[in-house]
């Protein structure tokens, strides 16, 4: 079988071997032409009707054949080589085609279903409080329905102890969108989202990455950034020259400023799912990388917080920055990562008063300043360069937070926490951590706490 090629130029071949003949003719006319002028004595006329001798005859006739076998054979060869070139052409649209359907079979489609997430186990001894194990999962759905439309879902469950022993179940939605990749720098979505306002719960609040068992006061229950809202978002990443800059803007319904409650007036309910009045809330968040290792970002959100029916117009602004670092250094023998983030809550002031069943005056009426803060500075050490593996699983972490509250809240308070820990990284997504806590929370006592956690990315 001969391998296949491109085809040859039509015609080539049989003027190849018609070449071949053009010899053997001229050759038989000079022989004509001697046996005619060769006579060694004079010769009577020629005659043109002489007739041909039988050699000569069959040797014409040999001759003959010979070329139409070889005439035979040329058209055989080329017939040969179009059936070759025919098979090639054939061969290769199967390739391609191949190639196409399993392009087309491994594209994301409506099967093209991920399945991620997080879990946590716990313990906690704390003190002024009886100790207790924890437990909780948080499964994400990642489903591509195209190379460009992606649904992203979350929820966290948990298992809540009440102070009898008891416990239930809790289930809690935190992400339910659509997004919709619009090019390489532009990504829009919308439906229930991790608000893009700072860094911590975008990128650092999972069990296995967040190197602590609990959160920074701020990003806690209770404390001044938002989780997750309902809305919209624009987001993605741009890169200048040899930095990179990403931004995020969003519209939500805005946080709840809490009018009925006499312990927690004047505090903003973030898990406004249903907005209790017509104006949203609008911020965003924009970074900067000036290297790969080092990224600094500011926040913002402002919104409307007064509930519906409230009769006083109360706005809410909300600003953070934070700055992040990771680099290893050979001189330390490892790598070391520093974090901190800082949020100023300012809402506008309002004047309070709080009812009872019977339309008794539980509180006030009484007017507060409403503007808080508070942050987190966390570093830690891992020896990544040490010589024994053992050593590089360990990490040494120290964070110090803190949250000021105005004391003339119903709520109000000071305080701050010091945490010390120790983590062995079994892998990238399975760690063990201890933590020892210590807070100072002003005109109250302390509750210092020893916490284990392991952690777990799946």
């Amino acid at each position: 079988m001969r391998s296949a090629g491109p085809p040859s130029t039509p015609g080539q071949a049989p003027c190849r071997h018609a070449a071949r003949y053009v010899a053997p003719v001229m050759l038989l006319a000079l022989l004509s032409a001697s046996s005619a002028f060769g006579q060694a004595a004079p010769a009577a006329p020629a005659d043109n009707n002489a007739p041909v001798t039988r050699q000569e005859y069959e040797a014409l006739k040999k001759e003959l054949a010979e070329m139409r076998t070889e005439l035979t054979a040329a058209k055989k060869e080329r017939a040969d080589q179009q059936s070759d070139n025919d098979a090639y052409f054939k061969d290769l649209e199967k390739i391609v085609k191949d190639v196409q359907d399993n392009a087309k079979a491994h594209t994301p489609g409506s099967t093209k279903l991920i399945i991620t997430g997080d879990a946590a186990v716990g313990f906690t001894a704390q003190r002024g409080a009886p100790s207790s194990f924890n437990a909780g999962v948080a499964p994400r759905f990642l489903w591509e329905l195209n190379d460009r439309i992606l649904f992203d879902a979350a929820m966290d469950i948990g298992l809540n102890g009440n102070a009898d022993g008891s416990g239930s179940t809790s289930f809690n939605l935190q992400i339910s969108n659509v997004s919709y990749l619009v090019n390489d720098y532009i990504t829009v979505g919308a439906g229930l989202f991790v608000v893009p306002f700072g860094q911590y719960h975008n990128h650092f609040d999972p069990p296995w990455i967040n190197p602590l068992p609990d959160d920074p006061l701020i990003f806690s229950d209770g404390g001044l950034a938002p989780g997750s809202a309902i809305g919209a978002f624009v987001s993605g990443v741009i890169p200048v020259a040899s930095t990179k800059v990403n931004y995020a803007v969003y519209g939500s319904n805005g946080p709840s400023l809490e009018v009925t409650d006499p312990n927690t007036l004047g505090s903003l309910h973030f898990d406004n799912y249903g907005d209790l009045n017509n104006n949203k809330a609008y911020g965003g968040r924009i970074g900067f990388l000036p290297t790969p290792e080092l990224e600094v970002g500011y926040s913002i959100q402002y919104g409307q917080a007064g509930p519906q029916g409230f009769d006083q117009n109360v706005n809410a602004l909300l600003q953070a920055v934070d700055v992040s670092y990771r680099k290893q250094y050979d001189l330390i023998g490892g790598t070391i990562h520093a974090r901190a983030e800082w949020v100023w809550s300012n809402v506008g002031n309002a004047t309070y008063t709080t009812y009872d069943s019977s339309g008794n005056t539980t509180y006030g009426p009484n007017t507060f300043n409403n503007d808080s803060n508070g942050g987190y500075f966390l570093i830690s050490y891992r020896p990544t360069l040490a010589s024994y593996k053992i050593l590089r699983n360990f990490e040494i972490i120290g964070r110090y937070d803190r949250m000021d509250i105005p004391v003339d809240a119903p709520n109000g308070k000071h305080d701050q926490r010091y945490t010390v820990g120790l983590d062995y990284w079994f892998d990238p997504r399975v760690v063990l951590k201890t933590a020892y806590e210590c807070d100072d929370i002003a005109n109250a006592p302390g509750a210092p706490a020893f916490m284990v956690q392991i952690g777990v990315g799946f």
